[in-house]
Formats: C-alpha cells, structure tokens, sequence
C-alpha cells in the first residue's frame, strides 16, 4: 500500500478573486511539488499543482513529470484536501483536468483519471458531484454547505479560466 507523503503549508496570499494557500512536498523521486489551494467565496476551492521545477513556466500545469508517480501525487492532495476539512468543515473542492500541450480542453485526458478518483474517494452521500466536460472540470460540493450553488461555482470556473 502506497502512503501519501508529508506536506507543509508554506503560506497564503490575497489574490485579486480568491485567496492563495499554497503547500509543498516531495516525492520519493526527490521532486518537489507546489499545490495551491485557491479559496474563494463561500468556502469553495479550487485545486492545482505543478513541478517546482516548472514554476516559471506558463505551461506549468500542463507539463508532466513522466515518472509514474501520479497515485501518491494525487493522494497527498486528497491529504491536503483532508486538511483544509479539516479548518474548514464545510469546503467544497474543485479542479481542472489541464490539457496537455496540444490537447483540447474537452474531455482531457488528466479530467478522466481525476473523475475515476473522485469518484473512489468521495462518496455521493457526503458530496455532490459535478462535471463540465467542456472544460474539463469537475467539483465536489459538500453536503453541509449550503450557501454554495452551483451557478456560482460555474461563473467561477469560467472567470478562473480566463485569469489563469
């Protein structure tokens, strides 16, 4: 069985539409990755994450490390996603599967592997389920928050496109 790795929270910072937390860990490969958690209204998140190593580059969250590592990649954010929870019990969470270069923004190829994940760690009772096949994002709004809808997360989405 695979263990997520350790993770710190290096910090937050007031953006123009959303407040940036930003965490870090390494990988068993000795890379280390950024993960922003970007908190707007209503409790609501949405997550990214790059290489450090890629950090000055506008494809960032494209770019792929290549080093089959993606499971414990993807468990330490369900970790850090554990974490907000736990601060904050009522965050729903949502992210873009970014097309690589090349690719199109429908359907992308990192949007199905984290609708699979989703879908395994986040049971329908606790958390409504989203999707936009069109820009390849999916939320998960949890249950206990009942000041989010999701016209609002959609309006997000959009204009969190257009700024990243």
């Amino acid at each position: 069985m695979l263990y997520p790795y350790e993770f710190t929270h290096t910090g937050k910072r007031k953006e123009k539409q959303f407040v940036r937390h930003q965490f870090s860990f390494k990988t068993k490969y000795n890379r280390t990755y950024i993960v922003y958690a970007d908190e707007f209204d209503s409790e609501m998140f949405i997550v990214k994450f790059f290489l450090k190593n890629h950090r000055h580059s506008k494809n960032r969250f494209r770019l792929m490390a290549n080093d089959f590592d993606a499971k414990r990649v993807l468990d330490t954010c369900i970790s850090i996603a554990g974490h907000i929870l736990n601060l904050s019990p009522r965050a729903s969470f949502g992210f873009l599967g970014e097309p690589r270069i090349g690719e199109p923004r429908y359907r992308t190829k990192r949007f199905l592997v984290y609708l699979l994940y989703a879908a395994r760690h986040y049971n329908p009772i606790d958390w409504e389920h989203y999707t936009d096949e069109n820009i390849s994002g999916y939320f998960l709004l949890n249950t206990q928050n009942t000041t989010l809808n999701i016209q609002y997360v959609q309006e997000v989405f959009k204009d969190y496109i257009e700024v990243d």
